[in-house]
């Protein structure tokens, strides 16, 4: 366990996202790193690392971020829950692809042992697939620690190799032809109308500040959530998509008038597999739908754009418009492992009570 992270740790946390056995920008140093300057108080936050090796040249098998959480009632006992900040959407930890197995014997039985300081853990919206899925509940319950799921969603994914016209063609047919009729619409208008894809070094500041500017209309900015209304936010999101810029791990769309975007996304990249983060639209064109015209390019252009993604992670709660776009989904859950006996008994209670509520 590690307060301070110096420019060593930071490398090889870096090092260890391209390694790691599930992509997650979330997790990368790259996001958490500005989303501790500017949105989370540091205090309560800290590192459990696993290493290996020399004292001063070790290897990073796996990191997990997370806060120290006193009594409240969601649980009403200390525990600590992994890092989840405003704008996070995946949660979960690094562990390297090579050995995940000991990686994760190591860590849960440093929380076995540690039971004293923490009587349960909690993930938040964590992958529940896959073999890695299985491979963790596993090793925790080979340490005494059973998870306890407390709920689980479908989120949408969009696979690149399988979009483009065909699909907008078989599977979003009615969908196409009324993004195609208002795209016409728009042209009408007599402005050129501009899909862009860009990536990497090709997004320039003034493309984020445009998408700030569109992300800030509408109920967003009437609401105060938008990125702009905090100037902390703000600031957060310029040093992120900073840092995930210069290593060409970012990717944004945008539908363009003359050259003005009127709707744009950005999108993280973590190993193979994309992120949709953020969207924002000109509500005075708001008639012609841009935002969802942007997404329906993207899918019809995906295949060529983005070929060397596995999928995109639609970055989403069920019910917004991206269930009914991307078809796809990946599953994700919510839940604890208690670390002591009083751990178990409170968090059984807990979901009893919450049986009864519902």
């Amino acid at each position: 366990m590690r307060q301070d992270l110096d420019q060593h740790i930071i490398d090889a946390w870096s090092n260890l996202e391209t390694r790691a056995l599930t992509a997650n920008p979330y997790s990368s140093p790259d996001f958490v790193l500005p989303a501790l300057e500017h949105l989370t108080p540091a205090s309560n936050v800290i590192f459990l690392l696993v290493e290996s090796g020399r004292l001063h040249a070790p290897r990073l098998h796996a990191l997990g971020v997370f806060e120290q959480q006193g009594p409240s009632t969601a649980f009403p006992l200390r525990s600590l829950s992994s890092y989840f900040s405003l704008h996070t959407f995946l949660g979960g930890m690094m562990v390297d692809n090579e050995a995940p197995g000991q990686a994760l014997a190591a860590f849960f039985d440093f929380l076995a042992k540690h039971s004293e300081d923490w009587h349960a853990v909690k993930f938040t919206h964590r992958p529940a697939d896959g073999t890695f899925s299985a491979m963790r509940d596993v090793t925790a319950a080979d340490t005494g620690l059973q998870w306890h799921e407390l709920e689980t969603f479908d989120r949408p994914i969009l696979r690149p190799n399988l979009a483009g016209e065909e699909f907008l063609r078989t599977k979003l047919r009615s969908r196409n032809k009324d993004c195609q009729r208002l795209l016409r619409q728009l042209a009408a208008t007599g402005k050129k109308v501009e899909w862009r894809f860009l990536r990497g070094d090709q997004i320039k500041d003034a493309n984020i500040v445009r998408f700030l500017e569109l992300e800030n209309m509408g109920w967003k900015r009437a609401r105060g959530t938008s990125l702009v209304s905090h100037q902390s936010e703000n600031r957060f999101f310029i040093e992120m998509m900073t840092r995930f810029r210069r290593r060409r791990q970012v990717f944004m769309t945008e539908l363009c008038l003359d050259g003005q975007a009127i709707a744009s996304t950005t999108n993280l990249i973590s190993r193979d597999i994309g992120f949709a983060f953020k969207i924002g639209w000109d509500n005075q064109y708001a008639h012609y739908a841009p935002g969802i015209l942007n997404e329906v390019e993207f899918i019809r252009n995906a295949p060529q754009v983005c070929p060397d993604l596995e999928y995109i992670d639609g970055g989403t709660l069920p019910g917004t418009f991206i269930d009914k776009l991307w078809l796809d989904r990946r599953k994700l859950a919510t839940g604890m492992y208690p670390t002591t006996t009083l751990g178990e008994k409170a968090l059984t209670a807990m979901k009893v009570i919450r049986r009864l509520t519902r």
